[in-house]
């Protein structure tokens, strides 16, 4: 997540140019791309094979 962040945030604010405004953006497309993570283990159904035991 850290490393996701500030990556896309570095590229958002030097290479394209946006600025402070891309930490949002950046923040943004790092909850995105968990939420498709956890979306795609979910309909898997992986998360069921494993025990609490």
């Amino acid at each position: 997540m850290l490393i996701f962040r500030i990556g896309c945030s570095y590229l958002l604010a030097y290479v394209v140019g946006i600025g402070v405004l891309s930490i949002f953006i950046a923040m943004l497309m790092d909850w995105g791309f968990r939420s498709i993570c956890f979306l795609w283990r979910w309909r898997s159904g992986k998360w069921k094979e494993h025990s609490v035991d």
